[in-house]
């Protein structure tokens, strides 16, 4: 009797605090290509309007990047947040490539089979609320994170969050400073405004030692604390504005957020003898034009002007924020989390069953159908997964077809191989897979199909981990116990 209360005690605080942050972006497919995208993707990726108080109108030139982290609160970068321009506010939250599930637009499965989709929509949420980092109001340290709590949570089921960093990506796992390339995802134009035409672009950049950076961020008059400098990093590359993101694509496909662009702080005013109220309202150009275009970020030199090499990005690192996030956003408190999952939630794996509880860690994630709780795992825990099986299914039925069909198929893995976990892709959630058998070398996937008349695709994934290396760490963890 206690054992059960204690499981169900445990289902209820993942069910309220944790799975908000547990289901985030989890792409499995290749991470693409440098330059812009070709169709709708990261979805997650915001605009911050400032809102005129008289006319309503956006403001003209200055729009910062927020990053959706849950269903109803977005990340952005504290100046931007707190240093408002004069006569605006803060307005909306604009997400360009909003995608609605089929409950949002109504469509049923008939209309599905017929050929008929959910338009293209873009989503405008207003700002309820701001939450800034302490270290910013009481410290005065410019180079901080906010966050956006938008008026209420986003329904759409394909409209998943970026995922917070489990671990310090700056690092690798020799200790040293990595030399991997990360993921820098940006809208192509400074200044977004037709959200139905923007188009995202991607750009891989190096880090940068950190004695580079520290010789471009001096105590003052940028920051008047060296708490932040620890949380900074700086990068190759130019042209980043304020709080786009800098991502890693984790090897079981989730998209975690790294560090945030900073953006110019504009109450700098040490070295121009400018009113604050004037500097703030934008009204005087001529002279100050150069000094106000460094808003947004670290500007690309002009190729044709010999002059030193300008100061490199800078970013704000994100994992000594998650913390301070998760607390904010959940209210409850995370100093006993463990190390791999920030969460702190550790989810049970005993049996097919999952400790008792039926159809517990298969269910839909965006597009993906997640067969094994295992397919939620990160960091230290996914170690030992990899994936040996993807296949792409292409569907084109004939006119005199019938409406619904089902796919049956066996996976079968290497003898010492234990199949822990199948994703299956599909363009719509009318129905939901069947994975059977997990945890043994074969596995049996069930995947009920509607015929739709336009030709459409299916993905399945496979992964597992080698059953022979994982007994032996349990037999050495055993042995150290006992010793």
């Amino acid at each position: 009797m206690r054992k059960s209360l204690a499981i169900t005690a445990i289902l209820s605080f993942c069910a309220k605090v944790i799975c908000q942050f547990h289901e985030c972006l989890d792409d499995p497919e290749e991470s693409p290509e440098s330059g812009p995208l070709n169709e709708p993707k990261f979805s997650w990726l915001g605009a911050l309007q400032y809102i005129h108080v008289k006319t309503g109108a956006p403001h003209y030139f200055r729009v910062p990047r927020a990053v959706l982290i849950s269903r109803q609160f977005c990340l952005c970068t504290a100046v931007d947040a707190a240093e408002i321009p004069i006569n605006y506010a803060l307005g909306n939250v604009a997400f360009g490539d909003y995608e609605r599930d089929e409950i949002e637009c109504g469509i049923t499965p008939q209309q599905a089979i017929d050929g008929q989709e959910c338009d293209s929509a873009i989503l405008v949420m207003p700002i309820a609320d701001v939450l800034i980092h302490p270290e910013y109001k009481h410290f005065k340290a410019k180079n901080s994170v906010a966050l956006l709590k938008l008026i209420k949570p986003i329904k759409s089921a394909y409209m998943l969050p970026a995922c917070l960093p489990f671990k310090n990506y700056l690092i690798d796992n020799s200790g040293r400073q990595t030399k991997s390339k990360m993921i820098h995802i940006d809208f192509t134009t400074d200044v977004p405004r037709d959200f139905s035409e923007e188009e995202k672009e991607i750009k891989r950049i190096l880090l940068l030692p950190k004695e580079i950076c520290y010789l471009f961020d001096p105590k003052s008059p940028q920051n008047e604390t060296l708490i932040t400098r620890n949380r900074m990093m700086c990068t190759t590359g130019c042209g980043f504005h304020s709080g786009a993101p800098t991502l890693v694509h984790e090897h079981t496909g989730h998209w975690s957020i790294v560090s945030l662009a900073t953006g110019f702080d504009i109450s700098r005013q040490s070295n121009h003898n400018v009113p604050q109220r004037s500097l703030s309202g934008y009204r005087h150009y001529g002279i100050f034009y150069q000094f106000l275009s460094n808003i947004g970020g670290s500007q690309c030199p002009d190729p044709l002007r010999n002059h030193r090499p300008p100061k490199p990005p800078q970013h704000i690192v994100i994992f000594p924020y998650v913390p301070w996030i998760t607390a904010a956003i959940t209210g409850k408190p995370i100093g006993a989390f463990a190390k791999d999952d920030p969460f702190g939630y550790v989810m049970p794996r005993t049996d097919n069953d999952y400790g008792g509880f039926k159809g517990f860690g298969h269910h839909w994630l965006g597009h993906w159908y997640m067969g094994g709780i295992r397919c939620f795992d990160r960091g230290v825990k996914a170690d030992d997964m990899f994936k040996f099986y993807h296949e792409i299914f292409s569907i084109k039925p004939k006119e005199d077809s019938f409406a619904y069909t089902s796919y049956y198929l066996e996976i079968h893995a290497e003898p010492l191989t234990s199949i822990v976990c199948v994703k299956v892709g599909m363009p719509y959630q009318f129905t939901s897979p069947k994975v059977l058998d997990l945890n043994r070398p074969a596995s049996r996937v069930i995947i009920p199909l509607l015929l739709i008349k336009n030709q459409y695709r299916f993905q399945v994934e496979a992964w597992g981990y080698n059953s022979t290396s994982s007994s032996e760490d349990d037999t050495l963890d055993f042995e150290y116990s006992m010793k």
